[in-house]
């Protein structure tokens, strides 16, 4: 037996690279027998490919994408000489993929399949992972220190049902289209981030604290909460479809180069006003943004593509006092740092513009009312920018005048209230008070308004308007 134990030790060494451990993956697939499947492994790697029904056939990779033809659902690779590092199998309508016996995977790319799940704990070695596009619940990457790409965008995983390993610095991390509450399980392990793409989850609050930062997507969440801090690199901030109602980018994003935050509640965004000559997208629309919160629609030192239109009505003070000093000039300039040579005007209640000198004075936007009114709405327009188009305020009294005239909050079946996508919308047959309140009981206007069309960005939900039900859908 002595005798025989050194023979195979010899045989072994003289065989030079045979391997006494091969690395094994084994992949089942809904394609069919006959039909092509893909397939790329790390160069310099010799397998055997064994098929479920027996048959069996070499392969030398190069490094390439090799077609195979499919011969059984199931397929098992198992190197013979090197170790598989890097696997291929993309489209390829997997419906199961056993790792393992791949510890030494260090490049697993297994995107636009049928998983419902993987088991990846023995990959320790594992640095970019790509599996968007799958039907996965939850992924296990909590034995691979090294990771620095995780691509699981498409696929139905919830935050804590991404479990990546607490020292592990993701610099690209995909997440789009998931069912995450929270961009990541651990900040940790985005401190570092280069690309963060969370769009289209459940995400409330997002605050990112990486000053490596290139790209942030985040649209089409539930965010009402986002803060970053100093971002030399970023270029890309794309915040649509959310519930913000303010941002703050002040700590420095000098090199943004496109901004969209269409669908908000935004009333304020502070801008880094280095990018006057940088950003060439802009996008804030379907907000309540006033001009003092927009960027620079001139082509020479603003933004090429810029929209701010429609905007809602920019919420004011409900009163203001009769004789009495008020500053309006921060609206004498635009979110960037431009003197846009503002205009404002005064409007009652029947729409009748107020008359200067009579009705109020002003100096260099700042007002002294003289007069007692009801339900007042300023405008500001620019001649210059934002194609002369006039931003309006919610409505405001001044002084004490006589409401008396005006409706108070009744059930009125004149009042058309309607709700659509992220908006309330309201027609009043004549000045009124209107009421909206949510669901859950939260006061969300009490304002007069003007005869006509009154519209208000909310989330989803149910809300009672003068007495009517509706619901934002």
């Amino acid at each position: 037996m002595k005798h025989a134990h050194l023979l195979l030790m010899a045989a072994l060494l003289a065989g030079g690279a045979t391997q006494l451990h091969a690395d094994e993956v084994t992949l089942s697939t809904a394609l069919q027998t006959g039909e092509p499947l893909s397939l790329a492994l790390n160069c310099d790697l010799e397998v055997n490919l064994i098929w479920g029904n027996g048959d069996v056939m070499q392969l030398t990779s190069d490094g390439s994408l090799q077609t195979l033809t499919v011969k059984d659902p199931q397929l098992t690779i198992t190197s013979t000489t090197g170790r598989i590092s890097s696997l291929y199998v993309q489209g390829d309508k997997l419906t199961a993929l056993n790792l393992a016996g791949a510890p030494n995977l260090t490049q697993l790319l297994a995107a636009d399949n049928e998983l419902t799940s993987l088991d990846a704990t023995a990959c320790t070695k594992l640095t970019q992972v790509d599996l968007q596009n799958n039907a996965l619940t939850e992924l296990d990457l909590s034995k691979a220190p090294q990771l620095k790409e995780v691509n699981v965008a498409y696929n139905a995983i919830e935050t804590n049902k991404l479990n990546l390993h607490p020292s592990a610095r993701i610099d690209y991390y995909i997440a789009t289209g998931n069912k995450m509450t929270r961009a990541g399980r651990y900040d940790t392990n985005l401190y570092t981030s280069k690309v963060i793409w969370v769009n289209g989850n459940l995400i409330t609050s997002l605050k990112l604290n990486s000053n490596n930062l290139r790209s942030i997507v985040a649209s089409d969440n539930k965010i009402n909460t986002f803060s970053i801090g100093e971002n030399p690199m970023l270029t890309d901030l794309w915040l649509d479809n959310n519930e913000l109602t303010a941002i703050d980018l002040t700590k420095g994003t000098p090199k943004l180069y496109s901004f969209t935050a269409n669908d908000n509640q935004l009333h304020s965004i502070l801008w880094d006003t280095s990018i006057a000559k940088i950003c060439k997208y802009a996008y804030v629309q379907n907000n309540a943004l006033m001009v003092n919160s927009l960027p620079n629609d001139n082509a020479k030192t603003g933004a090429t593509y810029c929209c701010v239109l429609p905007q809602d009505p920019y919420r004011v003070e409900d009163k203001y006092a009769l004789n009495t000093l008020t500053d309006f000039s921060a609206f004498a300039k635009n979110g960037w740092g431009n003197a846009i040579a503002s205009t404002l005007a005064f409007f009652d209640h029947e729409g009748n513009k107020l008359v200067k000198g009579t009705d109020y004075t002003e100096t260099q936007r700042k007002v002294t009312f003289k007069k007692d009114l009801a339900s007042v709405t300023m405008t500001v327009t620019s001649k210059n920018y934002y194609g002369g188009n006039a931003f309006r305020t919610t409505t405001f009294h001044v002084g004490d005048p006589d409401l008396s005239g005006i409706s108070d909050a009744v059930v009125d079946g004149k009042l058309n209230v309607t709700g659509e996508a992220g908006r309330l919308t309201v027609d009043a047959p004549t000045v009124m008070r209107i009421q909206i309140v949510s669901a859950e009981g939260r006061k969300i206007s009490d304002a007069i308004v003007a005869k006509g069309t009154h519209s208000w960005a909310l989330p989803t939900g149910g809300y009672v308007v003068n007495g009517q039900k509706v619901i934002v859908r």
